[in-house]
């Protein structure tokens, strides 16, 4: 889904930032069939955070939802889009967390990991080093 939607926006070149504060697909509220097919058969789904410009985000939800039970792989980059969507609509603070606690596979720079888990990157890694010797 995630090759689709990148590639409608890519040759849209739509972005919320260059228009309003819609979504550039808000025609879009609910995850088409096709798209749920192709996710289906799809071995990842990747997403990353400007997809919340493009897309609602119960559209987002439901394709992580989709791609976890047709036993696809779920990546996720937050970008630095994450940092403002923690503190965006209560809607996207949802499928933020949503997708944070639900991909299988989360790509983040060290800032960014310290955003979203309010710890520095190096106490969490001294944790989980610590962990793995005990």
């Amino acid at each position: 889904m995630c090759l689709v939607i990148y590639q409608c926006c890519f040759l849209c070149n739509a972005s919320r930032a260059d228009f309003s504060e819609e979504p550039a697909f808000s025609w879009i509220r609910k995850l088409p069939a096709d798209i749920r097919t192709v996710i289906h058969h799809s071995k990842i789904l990747f997403c990353n955070g400007y997809a919340f410009d493009e897309f609602f985000p119960d559209v987002i939800a439901s394709s992580i939802d989709c791609a976890i039970d047709s036993g696809t792989a779920v990546f996720f980059d937050p970008g630095p889009r994450g940092k403002s969507l923690l503190h965006g609509t209560l809607d996207e603070q949802r499928a933020l967390e949503h997708a944070l606690s639900l991909s299988d596979v989360l790509l983040l720079t060290s800032d960014e990991v310290s955003w979203h888990t309010c710890c520095s990157f190096n106490l969490l890694l001294y944790s989980n080093l610590r962990r793995c010797s005990l």
